[in-house]
């Protein structure tokens, strides 16, 4: 694997030693202040010039959260780090799309224009601008999951803890996370792992770290699942992915859409920030149960309906490039460097990776 830390490599760095299996896998820093990233020879491994990237073999996969998937099956330590119950995996989809999305986008960019630019050209305007994006669409989203619970998912730890948990490392460097509690506590108790802190932290900082609040008491979390979920969405938003989806896997009568008008701020209004406190689109209501990102939700309704195997994909490679193309198309690599795309792009005749990013290329 190519890269270290800060990048995003540490995710599954921070992986491998809760797995206690870094020695199963050979890391090669990649120095990218000397544009190691941007060589030749790098691109051929991974045409975006960024890095975490995995070699195995024949194969090469990139993007952080497809790339410790594919240890955990490579492995064979998935069922540690991945719930299987339906409500409890919707909810780990979720925190893996924010991460690789809203969370990562307004985090790192500031994080890597403050640290690694120089002064002058810092625009504080655009720091206060992801900083409010943060507070008002990450954090509510994060406390409602870590409010009386010790992980996102209950008691499991899992690699949604490492991709949120590696962009809030980040996000206190900063200094956004103090002035939110619940999440404030939740990475101070991740930062006391020793894999944590193998994997993201010196002894200097080691020291350092304030002492690590008790963990809440996770009280059980049942959800009643509906037998017709509630869509809510605009033809303006990424819902769009979720309706396409629909028709493609033949399920589109078996879910309600309601639509919300953002001319008028419906998704601002008290009564829709009850159902999503971060006031985005779409999100679905199944039950008891709501599920935001669209990814996440294209994914708990493929399961929901036994229509995984249809756009779905189960080998270890193919779901390995189905789901770099997936986490691609929630990040800003993709609007940058459109092209691409067609490294990862796998040929199947109704995929959700085509549709995803169909969404962006006005496909046809």
């Amino acid at each position: 694997m190519y890269g270290s830390a800060p990048s995003r490599a540490a995710r599954p760095i921070w992986l491998l030693h809760e797995m206690q299996a870094i020695d199963s896998v050979v890391i090669r820093p990649v120095n990218m202040q000397h544009g190691e990233h941007k060589s030749p020879e790098f691109l051929k491994i991974n045409p975006l010039g960024v890095v975490p990237a995995l070699v195995d073999g024949d194969f090469c996969l990139g993007e952080s959260i497809a790339i410790m998937h594919y240890l955990l099956k490579r492995l064979y330590q998935e069922g540690r780090f991945v719930p299987f119950d339906l409500a409890q995996r919707a909810i780990y989809d979720t925190c893996l799309c924010l991460a690789g999305s809203d969370l990562d986008n307004a985090v790192l960019r500031v994080f890597g224009m403050k640290f690694f630019t120089p002064p002058e050209q810092h625009n504080q305007s655009l720091f206060d601008y992801y900083k409010y994006s943060f507070d008002t669409q990450s954090i509510p989203v994060l406390t409602k999951f870590l409010t009386d619970s010790e992980f996102l998912c209950g008691q499991q730890f899992t690699t949604a803890d490492i991709a949120v948990g590696y962009t809030l490392h980040a996000a206190n460097a900063l200094g956004w996370l103090k002035e939110h509690e619940v999440v404030y506590n939740y990475y101070l108790r991740l930062a006391h792992r020793p894999a944590f802190q193998a994997a993201l932290l010196s002894e200097v900082q080691i020291e350092a770290l304030p002492p690590a609040p008790p963990s809440p008491v996770t009280k059980p979390k049942v959800s009643n699942l509906s037998t017709r979920p509630v869509l809510y969405t605009h033809p303006a938003t990424r819902g769009q992915r979720v309706i396409w989806t629909l028709h493609e896997a033949g399920i589109y009568d078996k879910v309600d859409i309601k639509t919300i008008d953002l001319t008028k701020g419906e998704h601002k209004s008290p009564e829709y920030l009850k159902i999503h406190p971060g006031g985005v689109l779409p999100c679905l209501v199944d039950g008891d149960f709501v599920v935001t990102e669209s990814g996440a939700i294209i994914m708990h309704l493929l399961r929901k309906f036994n229509k995984w195997g249809e756009l779905g994909q189960f080998d270890l490679k193919g779901n390995a490039l189905w789901e770099r193309a997936l986490f691609l198309t929630l990040g800003w690599h993709f609007i940058r460097e459109p092209e691409v795309w067609i490294s990862c792009w796998i040929r199947r005749e109704s995929c959700i990776l085509e549709i995803k990013l169909g969404i962006y290329c006005s496909r046809p």
